[in-house]
């Protein structure tokens, strides 16, 4: 994907995610047309999640 803001998005355990390449591309993608964009941002590091997903019960 080379437009900085568009992201992928993916759906994981219930939870709509966007995918950005790097912090730059998800300032891009929050900052788009001059304005930020409303709603709510968390951090999830993919890599647990994945790991839950392979052992759900710890």
């Amino acid at each position: 994907m080379t437009e900085t803001t568009s992201a992928p998005l993916y759906l994981l355990r219930g939870l709509q995610l966007i995918g950005w390449r790097d912090m730059q591309h998800a300032l891009d993608y929050l900052y788009a047309d001059g304005e930020i964009r409303k709603g709510t941002l968390v951090a999830i590091n993919a890599e647990k999640m994945m790991a839950v997903e392979d052992n759900p019960y710890g």
